[in-house]
């Protein structure tokens, strides 16, 4: 008995604390100086973790730095991680529609959004919480209910008793914020499958796409 509730307290303590984030290396001059500001803004923004997004070559470690921003005026953005892809795809199974959407909108409404500016020299975190909006169709959930069912397409044997989007349709989760200061829309919207997710930026006809990675929770280093 001892051993099983040893086990259920490591569990808990697994799913209720953050994983280990891969870093994300910011100028060293400016590192402090961004670090200090988050902190003041968002004193758990370090904690949660980051979606890394940027350009075709951004990445974590230094590649972060050199493909961040993008632009004009170049801007970079770091948005709050929620969750994984993999994640996603288990509440999803695991949850019935009615408290599905609305505990998707509550998590995701917790995401902030920060900005990076001025070739780092600047870094403003933004006050509002997003507009989020979680779209799952009934016939894909439906479908990935069934856990002996693999959610994707031909990803079993003769292409059958799967759960393909191309038919059923495909998940969608967009965040919208305003930000008062530049008059810029800027939207992130989430994909549980790898390279989809993406964050993009409009003022008039003027628009920004950045690549978004959300396999995992980025840290800042």
């Amino acid at each position: 008995m001892p051993g099983r509730v040893l086990a259920l307290v490591l569990a808990l303590l697994a799913w209720a604390l953050p994983a280990a984030a891969d870093g994300l290396m910011l100028p060293p001059d400016r590192r402090q100086a961004i670090l200090r500001t988050i902190d003041d803004a968002c004193p758990e923004c370090r904690r949660t973790g980051f979606v890394l997004c940027g350009g075709p070559r951004v990445g974590s470690g230094p590649a972060f730095a050199t493909g961040a921003l993008q632009g004009s005026p170049r801007r970079g953005y770091l948005v709050g991680f929620t969750m994984s892809g993999a994640e996603f795809r288990n509440i999803v199974r695991g949850t019935q529609m009615t408290p599905l959407l609305a505990g998707l909108e509550r998590r995701f409404a917790r995401a902030r959004l920060i900005v990076l500016e001025d070739g780092f020299a600047r870094v403003r975190v933004l006050d509002q919480s997003p507009l989020v909006a979680v779209a799952v169709p009934p016939p894909l959930h439906a479908c990935v209910a069934d856990p002996g069912k693999p959610w994707g397409c031909c990803a079993g044997p003769g292409c059958v008793a799967e759960c393909c989007e191309k038919r059923l349709g495909s998940p969608a989760i967009r965040l919208d914020w305003v930000d008062a200061e530049t008059r810029e829309a800027v939207r992130f919207e989430f994909s549980h499958a790898s390279g989809q997710s993406r964050l993009v930026r409009q003022a008039g006809n003027r628009r920004t796409t950045y690549s978004c990675a959300t396999d995992r929770r980025y840290g800042l280093d």
